[in-house]
C-alpha cells in the first residue's frame, strides 16, 4: 500500500473465475487466470451518463472477504450461483488496499456483473451504488489457529509464512504479537481493522492498529449491513444471504460448500477453542485475548445478533 493515494491511476488486478480457482490471499497467494485493467480506462467514456444511470439501478452483492473467515466457501457459492457474472477484485500486491470508488469504477463498465468478492476492498459502498454486502466474523482464537494452519500448509512468501512453517502454534502466536509491523497484525484485531478506517490510517497495512473508535465504526457498519454472520453459523448465514438476494431478483441455490478448510479440525467451536487454548498455555492465551480485545468484542456483538436473523430464515424455509 502507498498511503491514501494507493491504487489511484494504477493497475488493478481482475480475475474472473471460469473454473475453480483460488483468490489472491492477504498472505500473497496468487492463482487462476489474471489480467490487468487500468483504472483510468474506466473514466470519461462517451456514454458515462448512461452507465452511471444503469449503475444506480443495479444492486451488487459484495463479499468483503476477511482472510480465513470462510471466505473461500462464500466465493465458491457465489461462483456456482452466478458463474461469469461473479468477479474478484484485488490489487497489485496482497497488501494493497482498495477504496469504495475503486469498486464503482470496476463495475461501471461491466453490466453483467452481479457479485464481487475482494480481500482488499474496504467498506462502505461507494456513493450512487446499491450494495448487498456479505461479511463473516470469526472468534479471534479460532481464526488465529486457522491462519496458522493455512500458512503452515501453503506459506505466503512473507515472514509470517516462514514462521508458521518453522514453529508450532504457540511460537507463531508469540511471534505475531511481538512483530505486528512485520505481518503479525494479521491475527491482532484484524477484523476490526478490516472494517474500519484503521486500514488507511498509516503508510502500510502492517502498521494498522485498532482503536475503540474503530470497533464502534465496525459495529455501526455491521448494524446497517443487510447480511452478516459468524463462521460458526455459516450455513444459516448463507441461507440469509440467499433470501436477501432473492429480494433483488438474484437466485443463490441452497447448497453446502466447504473450501480451503483446515483438515482434521473438530467441527464444534468450543472444542476447537479448547484445543487452541491448551496449545497456547495460560499466560500466552491471556495475552493473546487481551491484545485481541476489539475482535473478541466484535464477535461477541455479532453472534447473538446474527443468530436470530439466520434462525428466522431457517424457520421460514
Amino acid at each position: 500500500m502507498r498511503g491514501r493515494g494507493a491504487l489511484r491511476g494504477q493497475s488493478m488486478i481482475l480475475r474472473h473465475r471460469t473454473g475453480v480457482t483460488r483468490l489472491a490471499k492477504l498472505t500473497g497467494e496468487l492463482s487462476g487466470a489474471v489480467g490487468t485493467v487500468s483504472a483510468g480506462r474506466l473514466r470519461g467514456t462517451p456514454d458515462t451518463a448512461r452507465r452511471e444511470k444503469d449503475l444506480a439501478q443495479r444492486t451488487i452483492i459484495v463479499h468483503y472477504h476477511i482472510f480465513k473467515n470462510a471466505g473461500s466457501s462464500v466465493d465458491r457459492l457465489l461462483h456456482m450461483a452466478f458463474g461469469d457474472r461473479w468477479a474478484t477484485l484485488e490489487g497489485p500486491t496482497p497488501t494493497s488496499l482498495l477504496r469504495p470508488d475503486d469498486l464503482a469504477r470496476f463495475i461501471k463498465d461491466r453490466p453483467e456483473i452481479v457479485a464481487v468478492s475482494s480481500h482488499l476492498l474496504r467498506p462502505p459502498a461507494p456513493p450512487g451504488v446499491r450494495v448487498l454486502p456479505i461479511v463473516l466474523i470469526r472468534h479471534p482464537l479460532d481464526r488465529a489457529f486457522s491462519v496458522y494452519s493455512h500458512l503452515r500448509r501453503h506459506g505466503d512468501g512473507a515472514k509470517t509464512g516462514t514462521v508458521a512453517q518453522e514453529t508450532d502454534f504457540s511460537q507463531f502466536v508469540l511471534w505475531c504479537l511481538n512483530n505486528k509491523t512485520l505481518g503479525g497484525m494479521v491475527i491482532t484485531n484484524y477484523q476490526v481493522i478490516h472494517l474500519s478506517p484503521a486500514s488507511f490510517r498509516n503508510e502500510h497495512i502492517y502498521q494498522a492498529v485498532a482503536l475503540e473508535n474503530d470497533y464502534r465504526h465496525a459495529v455501526n457498519y455491521l448494524s446497517d449491513t443487510a447480511c452478516f454472520g459468524t463462521v460458526d453459523l455459516f450455513d444459516a448465514t448463507m441461507d440469509w444471504l440467499g433470501r436477501e438476494a432473492a429480494t433483488i431478483g438474484l437466485h443463490i441455490p441452497a447448497m453446502t460448500v466447504t473450501e480451503n478448510a483446515t483438515p482434521d479440525r473438530p467441527r464444534d467451536l468450543d472444542e476447537r477453542l479448547h484445543v487452541a487454548r491448551q496449545l497456547l498455555g495460560p499466560s500466552l492465551y491471556q495475552r493473546y485475548m487481551d491484545e485481541n480485545e476489539f475482535d473478541l468484542r466484535l464477535y461477541e456483538w455479532a453472534q447473538p445478533r446474527a443468530a436470530p436473523m439466520v434462525q428466522q430464515c431457517q424457520s421460514a424455509s
